[in-house]
């Protein structure tokens, strides 16, 4: 039995991590953040992006802002948690705490660091949604990852039932 895939719909925008002047999460500052976005209309939000600066971020302060995100927005709008990660078992760990967070979908890159075939990249996007059971969103952003999600990669991964959309960025 096929599934029907969630609609994502509308402004999904960037949710920017603040940081105190010691350089230390500034928790207060997300949760306004948050508000002020979410008062504003959005229709959803994606906390660890790029610009959340997950990659500077310790395993702790990821999981708090995921859970800070996620709890502010308090089901008002879709929060799809960024899960990116070098290694597919890490990406799948933060997928599932983004769930036990109470995440509606999570956002994941290709491998970075280290390139992949087109299997590879099959099966780390493929596992990440199984793993999870949540709604992906593939983030494909080569002038991070070094690596661009191929036309055919995408076209097979559009066929799995949680795999959900794909946000792009490029300077091309």
């Amino acid at each position: 039995m096929m599934l029907a895939k969630p609609r994502i719909r509308g402004l999904i925008v960037p949710v920017l991590t603040p940081f105190d002047d010691h350089g230390r999460l500034d928790l207060a500052a997300l949760k306004s953040h948050v508000e002020f976005l979410v008062e504003g209309g959005v229709h959803g939000l994606f906390p660890l992006g790029t610009a959340g600066e997950f990659a500077l971020l310790s395993r702790d302060e990821r999981l708090r802002v995921m859970e800070s995100t996620i709890d502010c927005a308090g089901g008002r709008v879709p929060v799809y948690v960024g899960v990116a990660d070098p290694g597919t078992n890490n990406a799948i760990d933060y997928a599932r705490a983004a769930k036990d967070a109470g995440a509606d979908g999570v956002v994941a890159t290709s491998p970075y660091y280290y390139k992949v075939d087109d299997d590879g990249l099959l099966t780390h996007f493929r596992s990440i949604a199984e793993e999870a059971e949540l709604p992906l969103i593939i983030y494909n952003i080569p002038s991070w990852t070094y690596q661009p999600i191929p036309l055919s990669v995408a076209e097979k991964l559009a066929e799995h039932d949680l795999i959900v959309g794909m946000k792009y960025t490029t300077n091309d």
